[in-house]
């Protein structure tokens, strides 16, 4: 039966299983575009120069092509997880310019705002969802303790920013509706071009060891770490996650190509290397264990002779190849590890410039990158704020960011992220704001850890529970790309096809079919459906497609 859900016509733009005329195209505009790098760096510095920009152009080309072979990608997804990726760019890029950060949130939220109208359709879901519970539900509290506190201008600036953080988590629910299709993919598509337009810029510098860096102490203090080139800059800590959150949702899907999924490991492991981020290579090491246990719970069901749920993982027809596909996103981490100089790199300051490094009280900077110091401010500020402060929040600033006397001079100290998601919660929206992240933490782990869910979907969240005590990417904000993907990805779960028990069809049939079923292995009851899956048994609900310029309304199938 043909799919009656829509994807956007114009994806895949490359096919993902054979050579056409569009790969002629694409890799000779590709080699152009190394050329020209080439020709400019060269020019500018020598021919040495010239040949690592041209080798971090053709990395940046390999990206993007990668991103153009992956199916089930639809626009909205694509242009909410762009606009979201972009945004955080953009306030890294300028840092101390905040007018033009504003200007990217200003136009990217009225197109949103038009475009998801009308809005209470759509809003009265998001509470469903444990990922609003995390990004949006401590803007409200913050802005009522802002208000009892009198504090009108930082009342104001958490409106505008719950705003624009509303309507980004509006447009995945708009998206998921109008198409029937599964948003998460685009979004992590937008993360793929993001990464190669970071490269592209930052060719000249990509292979240096000093690298460029924004205005201002953050960049000054980490010019040894890859943030992008001149105009797009991006902190490496959220580079490297936007690299592992492609690995979790295309790796342990079989529903992409084989090559596909090798693929986004080797983009991610350079990513990690180039930024030389522990926090998103622990996330990756946990990740690797949470798929351990996944492949090792559905042979546990196997030999109980229980039916085991199709959660979209390959196939594997003996435990030898469930062990080697459980060993190798381990060894993966094993030599990104090594790569980024073995145990030394654990315990390195983040900060290379000595001149700028924050100061602390206590022993433990070198491994925390002054984390302890931030954290303890925190709870010092807590103990002695007002009562309407403790339940609502903090309103020393109006995102929660921490400055602490110790890193500079008046006027020069940068405005530090609490690098924790429960101690943000709290800095965010007091005590309550903790309440509510317990609730949609609780709320995504039931949905993840059930049985029959996307393997994708349970190795995500279970691992992002590495994250709390590090970085505070659960909690999203303007540029919540972690955010924006567990809420895509969720939404699908919760309120797309996935929900319906959908069988699964991969995209690439040949590998599907020319393996034969494991005999030790009872039939696979069907459950959440694959991006790319279409129902057998009956046609998906009808919904209006996305306008897709120049074509007319064939429907797609897989």
């Amino acid at each position: 039966m043909v799919n009656q859900q829509r994807v956007s016509p114009a994806f895949p733009v490359l096919d993902p299983d054979r050579w056409t005329s569009r790969h002629t195209r694409f890799a000779t505009i590709g080699a152009v575009i190394v050329a020209i790098a080439w020709l400019l760096e060269a020019a500018q510095n020598n021919a040495a120069n010239g040949t690592r920009a041209a080798v971090g152009a053709a990395l940046a080309v390999t990206v993007a092509g990668l991103a153009l072979t992956l199916r089930g990608v639809t626009w909205s997804g694509l242009a909410v997880g762009g606009f979201v990726v972009f945004s955080g760019i953009m306030s890294w890029t300028w840092t101390t310019t905040r007018e033009v950060t504003w200007s990217v949130y200003v136009i990217g939220a009225l197109l949103l705002i038009a475009w998801t109208f009308p809005w209470v359709r759509d809003a009265v879901r998001l509470p469903r969802l444990g990922a609003s519970w995390l990004g949006l539900a401590y803007w409200p509290l913050g802005i009522i303790s802002a208000l009892l506190t009198a504090n009108v201008s930082i009342a104001g600036q958490r409106v505008a920013y719950f705003g624009v953080s509303a309507v980004a988590a509006l447009g995945i629910l708009v998206a998921l509706r109008r198409t029937g299709r599964d948003p998460s993919i685009g979004v992590v598509t937008a993360f793929l071009f993001a990464i190669a337009a970071l490269f592209l810029v930052g060719s000249g510098n990509l292979l240096d060891d000093a690298h460029a860096v924004p205005d201002g102490p953050w960049g000054s203090a980490m010019t040894g770490r890859f943030w992008g080139g001149p105009g797009l800059l991006y902190h490496p800590n959220s580079l490297a996650l936007i690299g592992v959150l492609v690995t979790l949702r295309i790796a342990p899907d079989r529903s992409f190509a084989r090559w596909q999924r090798w693929a986004v490991m080797g983009v991610t492991g350079l990513v990690i290397l180039l930024t030389n981020s522990r926090t998103a290579w622990l996330f990756l090491v946990c990740a690797a264990g949470v798929h351990l246990l996944v492949l090792a719970r559905k042979q546990w069901w196997a030999r109980r002779g229980a039916v085991v749920p199709d959660d979209g993982l390959p196939e594997r027809s003996s435990f030898r190849e469930a062990v080697v596909a459980a060993v190798v996103p381990i060894v993966l981490v094993g030599m990104v590890f090594i790569g980024m100089g073995g145990v030394s790199s654990l315990f390195q300051s983040r900060y290379d410039n000595t001149v700028t490094t924050p100061s602390t009280a206590t022993e433990v900077k070198d491994y925390t990158s002054g984390r302890f110091d931030t954290w303890k401010q925190v709870i010092d500020e807590f103990d002695t704020d007002s009562v309407v402060a403790k339940l609502f929040g903090n309103n020393s600033d109006p995102r929660g960011a921490v400055v602490r006397d110790d890193t500079g001079p008046v006027g020069e100290r940068p405005e530090l992220t609490t690098d924790n998601s429960a101690i943000g919660a709290l800095r965010r929206a007091g005590v309550l704001g903790c309440v509510a992240f317990l609730f949609g933490l609780g709320l995504l782990l039931w949905r993840g850890l059930r049985r029959g869910a996307p393997a994708w979907f349970t190795i995500t969240v279970v691992a992002s529970l590495a994250t709390i005590p590090w970085a505070d990417w659960l909690l999203g904000g303007v540029g919540g790309t972690f955010w924006i993907f567990l809420l895509a990805a969720e939404a699908w779960i919760a309120f797309g096809s996935a929900a319906q028990g959908t069988d699964r069809r991969p995209t690439a049939p040949s590998e599907a079919a020319a393996r034969p079923a494991s005999p030790a292995v009872p039939p696979v009851a069907p459950a959440s459906s694959s991006p790319g899956s279409a129902p057998v048994d009956a046609p998906a609900p009808a919904a209006p497609r996305e306008p897709v310029p120049g074509q007319a309304g064939a429907s797609a199938g897989r």
